[in-house]
């Protein structure tokens, strides 16, 4: 079920496969040791700003390390979110991110400005017995919690989604908004 959400993310902004390395690569903690050609520097190149967004451990996959030598001038982890996280699921929200990005967008209104955000917020698993489902699985609600929960986290992720997007529809400036996902459910 696991993607390694290093490789998506190495493939998204490098535009390299992991096809050409060797089975099992991690390249933030292998081979991201010096500045790389990658989408951050290169927009970097054409003025932008560039922000990487991750609500979890800084540490995690060596972002920390990776990041700079990708392009990106700023990276926001869950110790530093200029605003009030809140959490999902025992992670942070998708919503809190979402106003991370809307707080960057805003700090960073005059400048072209390129913002990476990813979020945690549905990691599995999905066998929380304090989180509180608000989709049932109709005719057999409760006989499927872990669908139950997992529908519930993706309403919530729809809800903030929408947040977002309703943002942004109402600023005038142009705004390109990218989703991808690297692994599942």
């Amino acid at each position: 079920y696991g993607g390694n959400t290093c490789n998506s993310e190495y493939e998204f902004l490098s535009g390299n496969t992991m096809a050409f390395l060797p089975t099992g690569s991690k390249p933030y903690q292998q081979y991201i040791d010096s500045p790389q050609t990658a989408l951050p520097s290169i927009l970097k190149s054409y003025g932008y700003h560039c922000v990487a967004v991750h609500p979890g451990n800084r540490d995690a996959w060596q972002r920390m390390d990776a990041y700079p030598h990708l392009g990106f001038d700023e990276f926001v982890d869950a110790t530093i979110f200029d605003v009030r996280r809140t959490f999902e699921h025992r992670l942070t929200s998708d919503y809190s991110c979402y106003e991370q990005v809307i707080y960057e967008y805003e700090r960073w209104r005059r400048t072209p400005l390129f913002i990476f955000n990813v979020t945690i917020q549905n990691h599995g698993g999905y066998e929380d017995p304090n989180y509180r489902t608000r989709v049932r699985v109709s005719g057999a609600a409760g006989q499927w919690p872990q669908a139950e929960q997992y529908l519930s986290l993706t309403k919530s992720s729809d809800e903030a989604l929408e947040y977002l997007l309703d943002y942004f529809e109402a600023r005038p400036d142009p705004v390109v908004i990218l989703f991808f996902g690297d692994h599942w459910p």
